[in-house]
């Protein structure tokens, strides 16, 4: 039985808290709510 991929993508847009994703201490992407 195959499980589906977990959109992580939909799961930080929609976060009821402001998320960042960094690469080497830079911001490369933020939610909404930041």
């Amino acid at each position: 039985m195959d499980t589906p991929d977990i959109d992580y993508r939909l799961a930080f847009e929609h976060a009821p808290v402001g998320m960042v994703l960094s690469r080497n201490r830079t911001m490369v992407d933020c939610n909404a709510r930041l």
